[in-house]
Protein backbone atom coordinates (compact mmCIF):
# COMPACT_ATOMS: atom_id res chain seq x y z
CA UNK A 1 0.00 0.00 0.00
CA UNK A 2 2.52 2.85 1.06
CA UNK A 3 4.69 2.06 -2.53
CA UNK A 4 1.31 2.39 -4.54
CA UNK A 5 1.03 5.82 -2.63
CA UNK A 6 4.89 6.72 -3.17
CA UNK A 7 3.97 5.79 -7.50
CA UNK A 8 0.81 8.29 -7.01
CA UNK A 9 2.39 10.89 -4.80
CA UNK A 10 5.73 10.92 -7.75
CA UNK A 11 2.81 10.76 -10.36
CA UNK A 12 0.91 13.98 -9.26
CA UNK A 13 4.28 15.88 -8.67
CA UNK A 14 5.52 15.06 -11.96
CA UNK A 15 1.65 15.96 -13.03
CA UNK A 16 1.94 19.14 -11.16
CA UNK A 17 5.81 20.54 -12.71
CA UNK A 18 4.93 19.61 -15.71
CA UNK A 19 1.53 21.78 -15.69
CA UNK A 20 2.96 24.51 -14.44
CA UNK A 21 6.18 24.73 -15.81
CA UNK A 22 4.18 25.17 -19.28
CA UNK A 23 3.85 28.76 -21.10
CA UNK A 24 1.33 29.43 -23.21
CA UNK A 25 2.02 32.69 -23.55
CA UNK A 26 5.41 34.65 -22.32
CA UNK A 27 4.84 37.29 -20.31
CA UNK A 28 8.29 39.13 -20.07
CA UNK A 29 9.14 41.51 -23.54
CA UNK A 30 11.85 44.17 -24.06
CA UNK A 31 13.81 45.59 -27.17
CA UNK A 32 17.23 46.13 -27.81
CA UNK A 33 18.38 49.08 -30.87
CA UNK A 34 21.95 48.63 -31.45
CA UNK A 35 24.05 51.17 -33.91
CA UNK A 36 27.41 51.62 -34.84
CA UNK A 37 27.98 53.87 -31.23
CA UNK A 38 26.73 51.64 -29.03
CA UNK A 39 29.38 50.89 -25.64
CA UNK A 40 29.28 46.94 -25.59
CA UNK A 41 28.92 44.42 -28.21
CA UNK A 42 26.58 42.38 -25.65
CA UNK A 43 22.67 42.74 -24.56
CA UNK A 44 21.24 41.15 -21.49
CA UNK A 45 18.19 40.50 -21.93
CA UNK A 46 15.32 42.57 -20.24
CA UNK A 47 18.44 45.44 -19.81
CA UNK A 48 16.21 47.83 -21.16
CA UNK A 49 13.30 47.07 -19.50
CA UNK A 50 14.80 47.79 -16.73
CA UNK A 51 16.74 51.06 -17.42
CA UNK A 52 13.33 52.38 -18.79
CA UNK A 53 12.08 51.15 -15.19
CA UNK A 54 9.50 49.44 -17.04
CA UNK A 55 6.57 47.58 -15.49
CA UNK A 56 8.06 44.25 -15.96
CA UNK A 57 11.45 45.92 -14.68
CA UNK A 58 13.44 42.42 -14.45
CA UNK A 59 15.91 40.36 -16.54
CA UNK A 60 14.48 37.48 -18.09
CA UNK A 61 14.97 34.41 -20.49
CA UNK A 62 13.79 34.63 -23.79
CA UNK A 63 12.17 32.08 -25.28
CA UNK A 64 11.56 33.78 -28.48
CA UNK A 65 13.90 36.00 -30.03
CA UNK A 66 13.40 38.38 -33.59
CA UNK A 67 16.60 39.46 -34.81
CA UNK A 68 16.70 41.65 -37.90
CA UNK A 69 19.57 43.58 -39.48
CA UNK A 70 20.15 45.89 -42.48
CA UNK A 71 24.34 44.35 -42.96
CA UNK A 72 25.46 41.58 -42.53
CA UNK A 73 26.33 39.92 -39.30
CA UNK A 74 26.63 37.24 -36.53
CA UNK A 75 25.48 36.81 -33.00
CA UNK A 76 25.85 34.33 -30.03
CA UNK A 77 23.79 33.10 -27.20
CA UNK A 78 24.68 33.24 -23.49
CA UNK A 79 28.35 33.19 -23.83
CA UNK A 80 30.85 34.93 -26.39
CA UNK A 81 32.72 31.58 -26.88
CA UNK A 82 29.47 29.96 -28.25
CA UNK A 83 29.18 29.44 -32.08
CA UNK A 84 28.76 32.11 -34.29
CA UNK A 85 25.17 32.20 -35.89
CA UNK A 86 25.50 34.49 -38.90
CA UNK A 87 22.17 37.08 -39.84
CA UNK A 88 21.67 37.93 -43.32
CA UNK A 89 20.74 41.60 -44.28
CA UNK A 90 16.99 42.61 -44.36
CA UNK A 91 16.21 38.77 -43.55
CA UNK A 92 14.20 38.33 -39.93
CA UNK A 93 15.56 35.50 -37.70
CA UNK A 94 13.31 33.81 -35.08
CA UNK A 95 14.94 31.61 -32.19
CA UNK A 96 13.17 30.03 -29.64
CA UNK A 97 15.57 28.93 -27.17
CA UNK A 98 16.45 29.50 -23.78
CA UNK A 99 18.88 33.13 -24.27
CA UNK A 100 19.34 35.64 -21.76
CA UNK A 101 22.38 37.03 -23.60
CA UNK A 102 23.04 37.95 -27.32
CA UNK A 103 26.91 38.83 -28.33
CA UNK A 104 27.19 40.49 -31.30
CA UNK A 105 28.73 42.37 -33.76
CA UNK A 106 28.85 46.14 -33.86
CA UNK A 107 26.85 47.26 -36.65
CA UNK A 108 28.95 49.83 -39.69
CA UNK A 109 28.17 53.00 -39.30
CA UNK A 110 24.78 54.32 -40.39
CA UNK A 111 23.43 50.46 -39.87
CA UNK A 112 21.29 48.81 -37.45
CA UNK A 113 20.89 45.61 -35.75
CA UNK A 114 17.62 44.89 -33.86
CA UNK A 115 16.52 42.61 -31.02
CA UNK A 116 13.08 41.85 -29.80
CA UNK A 117 12.59 39.14 -27.14
CA UNK A 118 9.53 37.57 -25.00
CA UNK A 119 10.19 35.52 -22.22
CA UNK A 120 10.07 34.21 -18.21
CA UNK A 121 11.92 34.33 -15.38
CA UNK A 122 15.11 32.29 -15.36
CA UNK A 123 13.83 29.57 -12.52
CA UNK A 124 10.69 29.25 -14.90
CA UNK A 125 12.69 28.08 -18.63
CA UNK A 126 12.54 24.87 -18.58
CA UNK A 127 16.38 23.30 -19.53
CA UNK A 128 16.56 21.77 -23.03
CA UNK A 129 16.49 17.72 -22.80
Amino acid sequence: MLELLGKVKVGIWQFWRLVGSMNREYPYHDYAFIESSAPQVFYVVGSNQQAAHGSQHKLFASKSTLIWSDEDTWVRFNNSNNVTIDIWANTWYEFKSNIEAVYYLLPSQGKKLCLYFEGVLPEEARDPE
